[in-house]
This record gives structure tokens, C-alpha cells and sequence, in this order.
């Protein structure tokens, strides 16, 4: 019972992540940490456990458990106090000292209360990833996984056009302030919900090829192939077909460029994963591009070309970006090995901001590319640290869509997904949204748990 409690808790608590703002405010990042804490700490109590298989899963979790404490001990370790003589607290501390005549607190981070927060969400992250790969262990409780977010993603592309083709501009009851011709759904950022709808577009498109693939045969001509896929979608498979409209659909009328761009990416290495594993025929991958390349088409039609004259006008040179990654470059220079504290960019960035009226116009608070932002909070070890985290994830997905013989769909939307933030974190901040972020946590620790055989060895 205890089990069923923290698992459907869970479950609800990510998936109504997004609604407040995407949890993008103090208030609900704070309740979605306290509520993670709550089912990490049920998990914890030692009702219908069994000892092999935890030993089993700590094992496994051992290793990408112990590239995240380091990161985490590392951001705590930024916000300690230094002696005033060492080399390694910020220059500014000093400065500041000198300029009001007091004693400061001497550390590495600009604001250790910031870097503080930043590590509670980090920490929320990681709760989350646990549980994650803790329930979804269970093949019935990934499937559940799986086609709950299908629905849930759905339903917020389904609420985002709504509003959008209704000219309502409101994020629930608020008047939007920010993207106003643009659909957010519950976000407040475009580019945020462009994101969670493409991983709603690549989760949809999984849904969907398990449920008809076995009806599909490389035997099969192109005009059955057609026939067999009308005939299953309109009888079993028309919720996925449709939650896969719904997203794309909204997806484009975002506007996004790099959420279009990126889940082009992840959606080619999701379709030639499918394909070999054998749900879609490997002789007729080309078609199904085509096919499955129809709702694209037909969202794009709908977008009032808005999002291809975006593309055609993409220009590095003559977008305030390009300044900003060369101002966070020369941030990082200033303090590759320890950083200026996780959560800081704000504070860190003002002193390189160049006299250039692309930047003196806007208080960044992001560099967006959250490769570079990292780097210059926290460090380009501690950066590599983190990234090699997610490699690990890519690559034990990969490992297990290639070598295992049953449920390799989840290692695929996994390995898809991971593909799909690690394309958008360069031009954007998706992955600081905490909304955002345990949505894709979730896909990716049900990935993780799904990509480790069952069957035990035998004793010689």
C-alpha cells in the first residue's frame, strides 16, 4: 500500500509540475522540493522492500550517484566561508570590504544564498531521477509512466491551443505578460514549452509505433503498410496519434526555432532506434519518416510561416546571443577551475557585460546556453562532471536498445530525450526550469531503470 502511495504521489507531483508557471516561482519550486523530499523519504522506510533487489539497484545507481555528489559537494563548498587571505573567495568580497568598511563573508560564490537555492533544486533533481529509476524498476509501472505523461503532455498542448486560437492571452487566470502571440501552455516561456511539447511529440510517437509495430512486416508494400496503420490507429492507437498532433501541432505555434531544430534531431535518432528494434520496418524507415512526418507538415501549415521566417532570419551576427556567449567566455576565463558559485550568472555576468547596446538594454539572467552558464557558475570541472553524467545516462540507454531483446521502447524515448535537452540546453535554459526539468527526469530514470536485464546469472 505504502509502495502505491509514494509511487501515484510521485507520478502526480511531476506531472502537475508544469501547471504553476512551470515552477519557475519561489513558491513552487519550494512545495515541488518539499513534495520530492516527502516520497524519497517514504521510499526510504523499509515496508515491502526486498533486500536483493535494492542491493541490486544501489549498485547500479551507484556510480552516477557519486558524479552528482561531487557536483552538489562542490556548489556547497562555494557558498563556505574562507579566510580573507586565500586566493580562492571572489575578488568582488574584497572589493566590497574595501568600498563599505565592513567584514564580508569570504567565499567562492557572489551570493551563497542563491548558490544555496540552486543546490536545493539540484538536490530536487536528483530525488527526482532516484524515484524515477526506484519505480519505474516495475515494467507495469514504466508502462504506467510512459502513457501518463503521453496524456499529460497532450492535455497541456490541448489547453496551450485553446487559448492560443481563442486570442485569450492568459496562463491560467493571469494575463500573460511575456510571448503573447505565441502558445506557452502553463509556461511562461516559448521556448520552455516548445521543449516539454517536443518530448510530449517524441513519448507520443513511441506510444504509438508500440502499439501497431507488431502489425508491421518488411514484407509488407507501402500501400499495405498505409492500410495497416489507418486500420490501427483509428481502432487501438488513436490517442497516441492524436497526443503526437496535439504537440507538434503546439509545439510550431511556439515559435520556437530551437525547439523545432531539436526535436528534428532527437526524432531522427528516435525513428532509427525504432526501427532497429524492430517496430518500425527497417525497408520502410524512409516511409515512415514520411508518415510520421505528416503531422509536422500539417502543424507547420498552421503556423502562419511564423516559424519558418524565424529560421530564415536566424543569424548569429545580428542576435544579442552571440555577445552574451562571448561575454560568459570571457566570465569563464576570469574563473575557469572554481567558478563565481552555481545559481550566479546574474550577479557573475554584470562586470563583462561589454559596452555593446545588445547587452546594456537587459538584465541577463541567463546566458542561454546552459553549457556556458555552468561553466562559469560552477567551473569547468564541475561542468565536465555533470555532463559526463548525462553521457553515462546516453550511454547505457544506448547500450540497452542495441543489446537487450524486450521493452527497449524506454531506453529509446530515454536516449531520444537526452538527445532533445542536450540539443536545446546550447541555445537555451530549458533545463533551468524546474517544471521542465523533472518531466524529463522522469522519462530518463525510467530509461535507466528499464536498460538492466532482470535475469540473473547462472552459478557455474
Amino acid at each position: 500500500m505504502l509502495q502505491k502511495i509514494t509511487f501515484y504521489g510521485f507520478l502526480t507531483t511531476i506531472l502537475l509540475a508544469p501547471l504553476p508557471f512551470g515552477s519557475n516561482r519561489e513558491w513552487s519550486w519550494t512545495t515541488l522540493a518539499l513534495l520530492i523530499g516527502l516520497w524519497v523519504f517514504l521510499d526510504t522506510l523499509p515496508f515491502n522492500q526486498q533486500e536483493n533487489k535494492e542491493k541490486s539497484q544501489l549498485k547500479k545507481l551507484l556510480f552516477p550517484a557519486l558524479l552528482f555528489s561531487l557536483f552538489c559537494g562542490w556548489s556547497f563548498l562555494q557558498t563556505v566561508s574562507l579566510s580573507p587571505t586565500s586566493s580562492l573567495p571572489h575578488p568582488l568580497w574584497q572589493e566590497a570590504q574595501s568600498i563599505l568598511n565592513i567584514q564580508l563573508p569570504a567565499t567562492i560564490s557572489l551570493n551563497p544564498q542563491d548558490t544555496l537555492q540552486s543546490l536545493m533544486i539540484m538536490l530536487t533533481y536528483g530525488g527526482c531521477f532516484w524515484l524515477s529509476c526506484r519505480v519505474c524498476h516495475a515494467p507495469e509501472k514504466a508502462k504506467i509512466v510512459l502513457n501518463a505523461f503521453m496524456v499529460a503532455s497532450a492535455l497541456y498542448a490541448f489547453y496551450g491551443l485553446i487559448v492560443y486560437f481563442l486570442d485569450l492571452k492568459t496562463i491560467l487566470w493571469f494575463d500573460k505578460w511575456a510571448y503573447k502571440q505565441d502558445v506557452t501552455s502553463t509556461f511562461v516561456n516559448r521556448n520552455t514549452y516548445a521543449t516539454y511539447a517536443a518530448l510530449g511529440t517524441l513519448v507520443s510517437i513511441a506510444v504509438l509505433f508500440q502499439s501497431i509495430g507488431k502489425h508491421l512486416h518488411d514484407h509488407l508494400t507501402p500501400r499495405q503498410t498505409i492500410r495497416i496503420l489507418i486500420e490501427n490507429i483509428s481502432q487501438k492507437a488513436w490517442f497516441p496519434f492524436t497526443a503526437f498532433l496535439l504537440n507538434i501541432t503546439a509545439l510550431f505555434q511556439t515559435h520556437s526555432r530551437g525547439g523545432f531544430l531539436s526535436l528534428i534531431i532527437a526524432m531522427a535518432l528516435l525513428l532509427a532506434c525504432l526501427a532497429y528494434i524492430r517496430l518500425i520496418p527497417r525497408k520502410l524507415l524512409i516511409s515512415f519518416f514520411a508518415v510520421v512526418g505528416f503531422g509536422a507538415v500539417f502543424a507547420l501549415s498552421m503556423s502562419s510561416d511564423l516559424t519558418l521566417k524565424r529560421l530564415e532570419g536566424t543569424s548569429l551576427a545580428s542576435s544579442a546571443r552571440d555577445d552574451v556567449y562571448l561575454a560568459t567566455t570571457e566570465a569563464i576565463k576570469s574563473a575557469p577551475y572554481i567558478g563565481t558559485g552555481y545559481g550566479t550568472f546574474q550577479e557573475g555576468f554584470k562586470p563583462f557585460k561589454s559596452d555593446s547596446e545588445m547587452l546594456s538594454w537587459y538584465d541577463w539572467t541567463e546566458a542561454h546556453n546552459t553549457y556556458l552558464e555552468l561553466a562559469m557558475e560552477t567551473g569547468i570541472p564541475a561542468t565536465l562532471l555533470m555532463i559526463s553524467l548525462f553521457l553515462l545516462l546516453f550511454y547505457i540507454n544506448m547500450r540497452a536498445v542495441m543489446k537487450r531483446r524486450r521493452r527497449q521502447i524506454y531506453a529509446v524515448v530515454s536516449a531520444a530525450a537526452i538527445v532533445l535537452v542536450a540539443a536545446h540546453a546550447v541555445v537555451d535554459f530549458s533545463l533551468q526550469i524546474p517544471g521542465f526539468t523533472v518531466s524529463f527526469l522522469l522519462i530518463a530514470g525510467m530509461g535507466w531503470a528499464q536498460s538492466w536485464t532482470s535475469k540473473r546469472r547462472r552459478k557455474a
